[in-house]
């Protein structure tokens, strides 16, 4: 795998004419007498869910529209588990949210009778839902991976062999995964959205075949992936410390 290299880029030139150099003089002065400094600030988060308000949740499996693989239930189940780990919330059941569902004819989580019937048939006050997108960049056709070579916009360069860039090499020898996880509560007894979050993570790695990853090892790499996500949620959903850039003017 290749390091990006910065580009060169051309010196610009600029001209200034006699009567901007003491104003240019006199506002760096200025500026120069007031240095700030940028510090590191943690404090502590409160729980993204109230649960005092939302005690009980119901988890229902997230939609996922890319393919055969069942993601969307690999995700909630991983998600209920750690929700159970922090000890403040109950989870309902999965054998008891599927009873629940098979009582509600045509069950769609948006319409808000139907959330409002499951919350009274599981007891949960906040339904949590969301999407689930994989996605895998790499393997491209000879065609494919030729146009990708070259950057769009490197005009300046005498032929498209001096446009080509690092970054646009890195494409053609390396695959990347991404996992994006939208998830959303609603209140069982209003239907009103009361909580969203999304977590994007990815891997890169080097393509060492052009034939595609077999189906254990896209879902190997798609649990590491969830891993991370599922822990981000965890720690969101417990008092937890969040970390911050500020700057301190003197």
């Amino acid at each position: 795998m290749t390091t990006p290299r910065n580009k060169r880029s051309r010196p610009t030139r600029i001209a200034l004419s006699v009567p901007l150099i003491p104003l240019l003089i006199l506002t760096l002065a200025m500026v120069g007498c007031y240095r700030s400094s940028r510090v590191l600030v943690s404090h502590q988060a409160d729980s993204e869910i109230d649960p005092g308000n939302y005690g009980t949740l119901v988890v229902l499996d997230l939609v996922y529209r890319g393919g055969e693989l069942e993601l969307g239930e690999l995700t909630a189940r991983r998600l209920r588990e750690e929700i159970e780990v922090i000890g403040t919330f109950e989870v309902v059941p999965l054998e008891r949210t599927r009873a629940a569902l098979e009582q509600i004819e045509g069950f769609d989580y948006l319409d808000p009778d139907h959330q409002s019937r499951l919350g009274e048939l599981t007891g949960a006050e906040l339904l949590v839902t969301g999407e689930v997108e994989f996605r895998r960049y790499g393997s491209l056709e000879y065609h494919e991976r030729l146009a990708e070579s070259y950057d769009v916009g490197e005009q300046d360069s005498p032929s498209m062999l001096f446009g080509r860039s690092d970054e646009a090499m890195d494409r053609q020898t390396d695959e990347l995964f991404v996992l994006d996880v939208t998830l959303r509560g609603y209140d069982t007894a209003t239907g009103e959205q009361v909580w969203k979050r999304t977590n994007g993570v990815e891997l890169e790695r080097e393509q060492t075949s052009r034939t595609p990853p077999s189906r254990g090892e896209l879902l190997s790499i798609f649990n590491n992936l969830l891993d991370e996500v599922a822990l981000d949620v965890k720690n969101g959903l417990q008092p937890h410390l969040v970390s911050e850039y500020r700057y301190i003017i003197p």
